[in-house]
């Protein structure tokens, strides 16, 4: 089994577990959904931090699984050593982009979501660098403005 096909395994159970299908049924609860945000490498020429997000969020049967991506970044050229900071720092009349690409459902499905989990985890696997933070978290599905399901 390889480790995309393991931590597929660990996030279903831990988001069924955690979080659980039927969220708009909970009683007197706000939804919630589970979010996993992986640190990705930097693309050649730029000095900063980018991540790949998984949002996943069942209001009822059927799960759904969203990605997207956030950055901080700058072009490594745009950068200069400050001496003393010690450190790069950006280039006079530069400064980092932040910013991040709208969610894009991967998966509305009652079983097929976790093929779209593990289809994420292959696709990013030469980039992924680890966690960012705790390795998931339990958020308010309503902090989230997500395409239609």
């Amino acid at each position: 089994m390889a480790y995309h096909q393991m931590l597929t395994s660990v996030i279903r159970e831990t988001f069924l577990k955690a979080v659980g299908k039927f969220q708009l049924r909970v009683d007197d609860a706000e939804p919630k959904a589970m979010l996993i945000k992986f640190s990705v490498s930097p693309q050649p020429g730029e000095e900063g931090y980018r991540s790949r997000q998984l949002l996943i969020y069942a209001p009822l049967n059927y799960v759904s699984v969203y990605e997207r991506e956030t950055w901080n970044v700058i072009a490594q050229d745009l950068l200069e050593y400050d001496e003393l900071s010690e450190e790069e720092v950006p280039k006079e009349g530069h400064e980092y982009q932040k910013g991040s690409s709208p969610w894009v459902m991967r998966s509305c499905h009652d079983s097929g979501w976790t093929q779209a989990i593990d289809t994420f985890l292959k696709t990013h696997e030469p980039n992924i660098r680890g966690f960012v933070g705790d390795w998931f978290s339990i958020v308010p599905a309503s902090d989230y403005t997500l395409p239609e399901q």
